[in-house]
């Protein structure tokens, strides 16, 4: 996305350019620059509202340390409250055992009924099994993964939304 920025400010694109991401908002494109791509923004979204229709009404964001995470939890939010949906907390990521144990905790105490998850596909199987206290068939976990095997920092290209109940059935949409 910075990258797509700067070539539509840089003045140096003369000849008919496709960029497979969006530029940051109020970016002007150059004549002979075409954006293509589908928003991680607009994938939270649409996840936010499958949750929701599922009977989601209460959800617990577990954000990853990386602003595109950030972007995405927001988006999340965003909609989720649109839908009136309430968000019962927010678990900043981390690998250390107390914050680990915190968020147990934090399901418990909560009382949500959706887990979303905007991290990357490592951190969200790391964080897996600490929502593994979640054993009703029907509870959906959903999230938006900043990118399969992305290190910190890497955008994705593309992305897919989907969630999953406690018992593994995925539904990919």
């Amino acid at each position: 996305r910075d990258g797509v920025s700067a070539l539509a400010e840089s003045g140096s694109v003369t000849v008919p350019t496709v960029a497979l991401n969006v530029p940051e908002s109020g970016v002007i494109l150059p004549q002979q620059k075409y954006v293509f791509g589908l928003q991680i923004e607009t994938e939270a979204a649409q996840v936010a509202k499958m949750a929701f229709q599922q009977g989601g009404r209460k959800a617990l964001l577990v954000v990853g340390e990386t602003s595109l995470g950030r972007r995405i939890a927001a988006a999340f939010t965003r909609q989720w409250k649109a839908l009136n949906g309430d968000i019962a907390d927010e678990f900043d990521y981390s690998t250390e055992a107390a914050a680990l144990t915190g968020l147990r905790e934090m399901l418990t105490t909560t009382a949500a009924d959706v887990v979303f998850l905007a991290v990357n596909a490592p951190r969200a199987r790391f964080i897996r099994p600490y929502l593994g206290s979640l054993r009703r068939a029907d509870f959906p976990r959903a999230g938006c993964a900043e990118g399969e095997g992305k290190q910190e920092g890497e955008a994705a290209h593309s992305n897919s939304g989907c969630t999953e109940n406690a018992s593994g059935q995925a539904k990919v949409h």
